[in-house]
């Protein structure tokens, strides 16, 4: 991947986890753990070996950035209708054949960029007047060194940090990312390693372990589900996956059941509306209590729901948005924003039955 830097340049900054590996350096950020000889990249485009020492070389390059709400993540539970300052860079861990952000995460192209040191990032999201900074657009594992230096900076200014990634990460990178977090919407690709291997070209246990330790670390945590047909829509797949969170992470763990586009290497149909419903219907017969529907077109299935009463706890309502571009393409066009929003509960007791909510409330959020 080629790179086009417009403005402020800073220096290459060392990369944490790896080891001399021969004349070579072993990258210890992922489970692919790369081998990467003087002068050459890692698998995911953003580490480099200069001279016998790794460099984080994506750290403080940013490829895009927009102000949206956390809904968007999609993050449901957590800090509602909290505006956020969203940022990406390059490159990915993943090979995923129906990414979105390919511009940026598994592009060969030039692709533009500006350096904001930590400092000068939480001074934007200052200025912005945010709640949060979420890491998104391309893979943030990989931007792992970054995202703990601005943590150290975002936690002083009363902000949050939050990660919208795949989970594909390991040993002490994992432990010390997860310490910096706190908030993430993890990528399930669908619940099969052979899915994994075929379409991302990774395998499923990290991922899976990466949820169950941050949810150990007592972060919060919500699934996005992707929905492929004739891949990931099968009944004894997802129920398996509706077990697992049950038992793992727990009965109110947020599911988001995310309907994937046409896009890049994977020309397949759009799963049908009936279909995500019928996902939706097995995962809560699994004991889920919150199971989402993401792009159906239409507000069935977003709304927060109390699973004793049947109060509403919280509205959404789906709107349209100026989307970013990266060289001209739009990213993450097909993830829906939800701006008008209603919370109905109060003080995390929900209206109807006085049961108490997992909502992590926004302080600072009033009902428009």
């Amino acid at each position: 991947m080629k790179r086009t830097i417009i403005e402020n340049p800073i220096d290459l900054h060392r990369a944490l986890w790896w080891a001399p590996a021969g004349d070579a350096i072993a990258c210890e950020l992922c489970p692919r753990a790369c081998v990467i000889r003087n002068g050459e990249r890692g698998f995911c485009s953003a580490r480099i070996n200069s001279d016998g020492v790794l460099y984080a070389e994506s750290y403080g390059r940013i490829t895009v950035s927009q102000l949206d709400s956390v809904e968007k993540k999609p993050l449901f539970h957590y800090m509602i209708g909290a505006n956020l300052l969203s940022v990406g860079s390059y490159g990915c861990n993943l090979d995923c054949a129906f990414c979105q952000n390919h511009i940026i995460a598994r592009s060969d192209e030039e692709v533009p960029y500006r350096e904001l040191s930590p400092e000068q990032l939480v001074a934007e999201a200052v200025e912005k007047r945010v709640s949060g900074i979420a890491f998104t657009y391309n893979e943030p594992m990989i931007w792992a060194e970054y995202i703990i230096c601005v943590s150290q900076y975002a936690r002083k200014k009363g902000l949050k940090i939050i990660l919208n990634t795949n989970g594909y990460i390991h040993g002490a990178a994992r432990d010390d990312l997860i310490k910096a977090v706190d908030a993430m919407n993890i990528d399930i690709k669908g619940f099969s390693n052979d899915i994994y291997n075929e379409l991302c070209d990774g395998t499923m246990r990290p991922v899976l372990e990466t949820c169950e330790i941050a949810n150990r670390e007592g972060k919060h945590i919500e699934l996005s589900y992707i929905m492929i047909p004739g891949k990931t829509d099968q009944p004894d797949m997802i129920g398996r996956f509706g077990g697992w969170v049950a038992r793992m992470l727990g009965t109110e763990t947020p599911v988001h059941l995310m309907r994937i586009h046409p896009d890049r290497m994977l020309q397949t149909s759009t799963v049908t509306t009936d279909a995500l419903g019928a996902a939706r219907m097995e995962l809560m017969s699994s004991g889920l209590r919150f199971v989402y529907m993401g792009g159906t077109g239409n507000d069935f299935g977003r709304d927060t729901i109390c699973p004793d009463c049947g109060r509403t706890w919280v509205e959404r309502r789906a709107v349209t948005v100026e989307h970013q571009t990266v060289k001209g393409e739009k990213v993450s066009k097909h993830c829906p924003s939800y701006s008008d929003v209603k919370v109905l509960s109060r003080n995390g007791i929900c209206p109807g039955c006085g049961r108490k909510t997992n909502i992590v409330e926004n302080p600072v959020f009033e009902n428009i």
